[in-house]
């Protein structure tokens, strides 16, 4: 890397990127297709929510965020770009799941255990598994302080050039959680817009089965669902 001049030594055994590796590094992210023609689409659900909007896919048994656009609210849900986190204590890893049949969601969630990160994370396979099945009929998909106690989410697969993706609305629970079913119907027509897959007929309407928010967000930004 020296020799090629994407670093150079600034001390001993210290080692800094040139702007040779930033270009480099630039060229790769203006070839992240799918993260460009949403990028649009997130800033504007962002702006008219004002709530946190990610893009994510799965890598493995987690999920990755490919692309931010958070919201400027003093309170808010704030996640960088390239954060890894668990798929089953997330609505944006409930949603990347659904695309899976049930053999695949088992064999998957076999490889990572389901820890509990609150009172509210789902730690029994089956019971994910069924609440998945419950929200696919929705047509999206809900986590409600299972991640964080105070934060809640709701997102909706993508389905694009047969890869899974996801866009989350996040923020803090007692935003999120009363207006969950309003949020989505801001998120379902991504799903018309890009996805190959289609939405049941009760995907604009029904709501998710969940108890109301009992939390009180922090005055500082919060970690993301």
């Amino acid at each position: 890397m020296l020799n090629q001049g994407y670093l150079f030594e600034e001390g001993r055994n210290l080692y800094y990127p040139t702007g040779r590796m930033r270009e480099i590094c630039n060229m790769i992210g203006e070839q992240d297709f799918v993260a460009m023609r949403l990028n649009s689409d997130i800033e504007k659900l962002r702006d008219e929510t004002s709530e946190t909007v990610t893009l994510a896919k799965r890598q493995g048994a987690n999920l990755i965020y490919l692309s931010v656009a958070e919201s400027s609210q003093p309170v808010r849900a704030t996640v960088r770009v390239g954060r890894i986190r668990p798929l089953h204590a997330t609505a944006t890893g409930k949603a990347l799941l659904s695309l899976l049949n049930p053999e695949e969601i088992d064999a998957l969630l076999m490889q990572a255990p389901l820890e509990k990160n609150t009172r509210r994370t789902i730690t029994s396979r089956s019971k994910l598994v069924r609440e998945i099945e419950t929200s696919s009929e929705l047509g999206w998909f809900f986590g409600f302080g299972e991640s964080y106690p105070d934060l809640a989410a709701v997102s909706v697969p993508l389905l694009i050039d047969n890869s899974a993706y996801a866009v989350t609305i996040m923020g803090p629970s007692q935003r999120i959680e009363p207006n969950a079913a309003k949020l989505a119907e801001r998120l379902l027509p991504l799903v018309k817009k890009y996805s190959s897959r289609s939405l049941p007929a009760s995907a604009t309407t029904a709501k998710p089965r969940a108890r109301k928010a009992t939390t009180t967000p922090s005055r500082k930004s919060a970690p993301a669902k």
